[in-house]
C-alpha cells in the first residue's frame, strides 16, 4: 500500500475550492520619515554623487536619486489595503494564487504592525519568499488553518545574506535607537 504525503492528505480532507481563512492586511510595511532622515540619505546621495563624477560614472549618479526618490515615494504613500486568503488549494494574496506543492516552510517574523507571515518557495518571488502583514488575524489562527499543509519553523536558517543584512541595518540604521534617549 502506497503512502500518501501528508500535504497531499490534508488537500484530500476538504473540498477544493473551500475558504480556510481570510485577512485583509496593508500591501507593505508603512513608516512615515522626518526631515532629518531624508536630509541624511539626501547628503550620503550628494556624497556618492560626487565620487561618482570622478569616476565618470554619471549612470551611477542617476541610480543613487532613483534610489532617493523611491524611498521619498515609498515613505509618502501608505499602502493600500489587500486581501489574503487560505483554501484547500493554496494561498491567494494580492490577487496571484500560489499553490501548496509550490511552498515548503513557514514561520512568523517582526513585532506589532509590522509582524508578518512568511512562506518559503522556489516559486514564490525574486528571492523564493512569500511575505503578508498579519493586520488584527490571530497568529495562531493562521498556524492552526497553516500546519495541515506546511510544516511550522520556529526561526528559519539565517543564510550569509540574511546575516549581513541584518548587520548592516543594526550598524546604519538611520533610526533613533531608545538608548540614545
Amino acid at each position: 500500500m502506497e503512502k500518501v504525503p501528508e500535504k497531499a492528505a490534508a488537500t484530500e480532507k476538504r473540498p477544493i475550492n473551500e475558504t480556510l481563512l481570510v485577512w485583509r492586511a496593508p500591501s507593505r510595511v508603512f513608516k512615515k520619515r522626518d526631515k532629518e532622515f531624508f536630509s541624511t540619505i539626501s547628503a550620503v546621495a550628494i556624497l556618492f554623487s560626487i565620487v561618482f563624477l570622478f569616476m565618470k560614472e554619471f549612470l551611477l549618479i542617476v541610480v543613487a536619486w532613483a534610489a532617493v526618490f523611491f524611498v521619498y515615494a515609498l515613505s509618502k504613500t501608505p499602502p493600500e489595503e489587500v486581501e489574503h486568503k487560505i483554501t484547500a488549494e493554496g494561498i491567494t494574496s494580492m490577487n496571484h494564487s500560489y499553490l501548496w506543492e509550490e511552498m515548503d516552510k513557514f514561520w512568523f517574523e517582526g513585532e506589532g504592525a509590522e509582524r508578518m507571515l512568511k512562506i518559503t518557495s522556489g516559486k514564490a518571488g525574486l528571492f523564493g519568499e512569500l511575505a503578508m502583514l498579519l493586520g488584527n488575524t490571530s497568529e495562531e489562527k493562521i498556524k492552526t488553518v497553516l500546519s495541515d499543509y506546511l510544516p511550522f519553523v520556529e526561526a528559519p536558517h539565517k543564510t550569509f545574506a540574511d546575516t549581513a543584512s541584518d548587520w548592516l541595518v543594526q550598524k546604519f540604521s538611520s533610526e533613533k535607537s531608545s538608548k540614545q534617549a
